[in-house]
């Protein structure tokens, strides 16, 4: 009956036309996506088993990077569960304060002192400290194919990788470094977002694309910037005060794009798809553990400014498929908290001591 009254006073276009516009605008979408999330009871975290193993987890540094950002998160976790669990930072200037923190972080000297039934190592560039190390045994946890774009430390690197228990943080990964050390990596423990940082927010729509901005080259930000020609871009790098208002950032976007060359995972694109937006990639590797082409993001095969600048305009002028991406999107990232992944990681640490 208010339908027709509606129509009768509005006009049945009219009607039509706003019926569509409020099924399809974010919020509602967000909406329906976190309503079937409870549903569907994907929002139940997993047990981490603990307490474990006493583990070092070697690090060049502590700064506000995607590899760091993944151990903090993961050793929070561990220790939450009881484990004894150190961030051993070989960078004496670290002032660390840009993430809650709740294992150990110390510096080499200190952490020299000690004995460790587990040292972690996931970057060529720490090997270095293992001699200062008491550890009964070493995990190798890779974080990138290495080989592909580094030049220093990387055969050294998987000379260790050789001679103990492997894991990566995505098939991709684990692929592209068994073939380069000559064996199978043993498991998988992938990236995950923390959802209650990342999630939607009400910000202000006030660009057209976000995107994460390093100028590292295999981001290749200068790629995305040709892309968006005309277009309003926000950059992360610039736009973020800090990692309490990083969802915020994401949210002010009306698609994230990521044109990175090579990524491990690519933590930032799983990110935006928790803060509901819809994500446009390049085909990077990494990311393909848990992006599907079509179905949660759009994937670009292809390093052209013309083809990305295709694929986002996709999403800009066809709200119906920007929607669906919300949607499944939402759905992506909550089956891919860090609870999850550290519980893969800790069960595999368990079996290795």
């Amino acid at each position: 009956v208010s339908q027709k009254r509606l129509i009768a006073k509005h006009g049945e276009e009219a009607v039509t036309s706003r019926t569509r516009e409020m099924r399809l605008g974010r919020d509602m979408v967000r909406a329906r996506a976190h309503a079937a999330q409870i549903a569907s009871g994907r929002n139940a975290r997993p047990t981490i088993p603990g307490p474990g193993p006493s583990v070092a987890w070697l690090q060049p540094h502590l700064r506000p990077v995607g590899g760091i950002r993944r151990a903090v998160e993961m050793t929070n976790r561990l220790a939450g569960a009881g484990w004894d669990v150190t961030l051993v930072s070989l960078d004496e200037d670290d002032d660390y304060e840009w993430l809650v923190r709740r294992a150990r972080a110390v510096k080499l000297a200190e952490a020299a002192n000690r004995a460790f039934d587990l040292v972690l190592v996931s970057d060529p560039d720490v090997l270095w400290a293992l001699d200062s190390m008491d550890a009964t045994c070493i995990v190798a946890y890779h974080l990138d194919a290495y080989h592909l774009y580094r030049e220093h430390h990387v055969e050294e690197y998987y000379d260790l990788a050789r001679k103990v228990p492997n894991l990566a943080n995505s098939r991709w990964t684990a692929r592209q470094v068994g073939d380069a050390i000559g064996m199978s990596i043993d498991d998988v423990a992938p990236g995950g977002v923390d959802l209650r940082q990342f999630a939607p927010r009400p910000a202000p729509v006030d660009h057209d694309v976000v995107c994460y901005g390093s100028r590292r080259p295999r981001k290749r930000t200068s790629l995305v910037e040709q892309a968006t020609t005309g277009l309003r871009l926000g950059k992360l790098v610039e736009l973020s005060t800090g990692q309490g208002d990083l969802s915020w950032q994401y949210s002010r976007g009306r698609v994230f794009v990521s044109a990175s060359s090579q990524e491990g995972f690519n933590l930032p694109c799983l990110e935006a798809m928790a803060c509901g937006v819809p994500v446009v990639c390049t085909a990077d590797g990494g990311s393909s553990e848990y992006v599907i082409d079509g179905e949660n993001a759009l994937v670009v095969d292809s390093d052209e400014p013309a083809d990305l600048r295709r694929e986002i305009d996709r999403v800009l002028e066809d709200a119906a498929l920007a929607a669906r991406l919300v949607e499944a999107g939402l759905a992506t990232a909550a089956q891919r908290d860090w609870d999850q992944a550290t519980a893969q990681l800790a069960e595999f640490l368990s079996r290795s001591r």
